[in-house]
């Protein structure tokens, strides 16, 4: 391919020549991409940061009790942590209806490191649900979850790394790196190739395998061969997150081969293609704030600690109030809350 070929395309609402688009439209499509912005940012955002910083909290202050952690909680915890960095990458997407102005250089960077988070993500799923299926039967666990945690978080890892690597090299922006573009997580500028490893590599292959793992775990469920474990993640978790990451994922990725059939064609599409795109883009990063939401409601450990907190917190209000009205000591109040704190406080094992 010659370089730099891609530079003819534009975002429909940039394409100011094209008259077959109409100002209206534009200016109806930036509305709605803004309103959809608004709540994403008001609503899933917040939700997403603070669940996944309890989590963390949790886990850490656990960590430091018992110094030990099941091989799936350490995964959950790499998928929390994915999850939070992927949620900090939605940052990018504050200016719509506007685009980030970047050189290509940062651009394909920014491309290449969410990328990274994006397949891991999506591998660890992969890994946790097969995992989990084996745990009704515990030779075959034991014949692959004897190797160290360190390993299970590298080899997903690993692969990510090399997915986003071929991804970046499709990027076709090797000879303008200093050009400005604007910029998304998923260039508009890349190559077709670009698109479609992104798709297969990050999306078709992996949710191949998740389907048949999510499939029989069902079946599992339905022949009743409950997980004896009670610190591993649980099939209702794994299977809210598996079909919320099918779903969201699904929609983006229909839209980026869409996308890709009209670079083909050598077409910019229409404003109402490209809203469609944006609002595909805002709720593939909804995803993972609620994949985060769902570990810390769903997932028995950092449920139970959760609600501990909230008892607690509860208690401590009350007991204030009740001091306030009752005239009780400092020191009384102090007592109290220390007993309330050591009956409260428990936190599961994760």
């Amino acid at each position: 391919m010659a370089p730099c070929n891609m530079t003819w395309i534009k975002y429909p609402s940039h394409d100011f020549l094209n008259p077959s688009i109409s100002i209206e439209d534009v200016i109806a499509s930036q509305s709605i991409i803004s309103r959809a912005l608004h709540c994403y940012v008001a609503f899933f955002i917040p939700a997403g940061l603070i669940a996944g910083l309890l989590i963390l909290a949790i886990f850490f202050r656990h960590y430091s009790r018992h110094k030990t952690s099941e091989k799936l909680a350490i995964l959950m915890l790499d998928l929390v942590i994915t999850d939070i960095a992927i949620v900090l990458f939605s940052f990018t997407t504050i200016s719509r209806p506007n685009y980030l102005e970047a050189t290509n250089l940062s651009c394909g960077l920014l491309s290449f490191v969410f990328n990274i988070f994006y397949f891991n993500s999506q591998f660890l799923q992969t890994l946790m649900l097969f995992l989990l299926l084996l745990q009704g039967n515990e030779h075959r666990a034991s014949l692959v979850t004897g190797a160290s945690p360190l390993l299970w978080v590298s080899l997903p890892l690993a692969l990510a790394f090399l997915g986003s690597l071929v991804a970046v090299a499709l990027l076709g922006t090797a000879a303008c790196l200093h050009e400005k573009t604007y910029c998304q997580t998923d260039p508009l500028n890349a190559w077709p190739e670009y698109d479609i490893v992104k798709f297969s590599f990050g999306f078709a292959i992996p949710s191949f395998f998740n389907v048949v793992f999510l499939v029989l775990i069902l079946v599992k469920l339905v022949k009743a061969e409950a997980l004896s474990k009670e610190n591993v993640p649980s099939p209702t978790v794994m299977l809210c997150i598996g079909f919320t990451t099918l779903a969201c994922r699904l929609f983006y990725n229909v839209m980026l081969l869409h996308r890709t059939a009209l670079k083909l064609q050598r077409l910019n599409g229409s404003p109402r293609e490209e809203l469609i795109m944006n609002a595909a883009e805002l709720v593939l990063f909804s995803e993972s704030s609620v994949t985060l939401l769902f570990v810390l409601f769903l997932h028995k450990p950092y449920k139970d600690a959760a609600w501990s907190s909230i008892q607690y917190l509860r208690q401590k209000c009350r007991r204030n109030e009740t001091a306030n009205s009752s005239g009780a000591s400092p020191a009384a109040i102090e007592i109290e809350d220390v007993n309330v704190s050591r009956r409260s406080h428990t936190i599961p094992a994760t």
